[in-house]
């Protein structure tokens, strides 16, 4: 039996529907990323050129890939989301241990949105 005749089977697996579970939650990030701004949407669709291979390639670029995607859930609306998404991406390939990447994500203080006129208005309503 040749491994291309296996194929019918793998939608049955346990990692195919993982993998799909994974899929749909990036398609919908892209989709929420676009509503920030297409330079965030940009990366977050090349956040997933980190998960390739198998083994511990693979669990490696998972696990960085996972961590690009939680910053983006917390700091995706920041002002220099796009920027901040960029260095985590160079920073999850830089080694292989994720070291850098970790010590990437532990220095990214969002800047501070600034206050529109309305919100100022609701801060000053709030103080009263």
């Amino acid at each position: 039996m040749s491994v291309a005749s296996l194929r019918r089977w793998r939608r049955k697996t346990l990692r195919y529907r993982k993998e799909r579970q994974c899929i749909d939650a990036w398609l919908s990030a892209v989709d929420r990323a676009f509503d920030i701004s297409p330079d965030v949407a940009l990366e977050v669709i090349k956040a997933q050129g980190l998960v390739k291979g198998y083994g511990d390639t693979h669990r490696r670029g998972l696990t960085s890939f996972n961590t690009l995607m939680q910053a983006f859930e917390r700091y995706g609306e920041a002002p220099d989301a796009a920027i901040r998404l960029r260095q985590l991406h160079d920073a999850a390939l830089a080694d292989e241990k994720g070291e850098t990447l970790k010590q990437s994500v532990g220095e990214w203080q969002p800047e501070a949105p600034a206050h529109t006129a309305d919100d100022r208005s609701r801060i000053a309503v709030k103080q009263l």
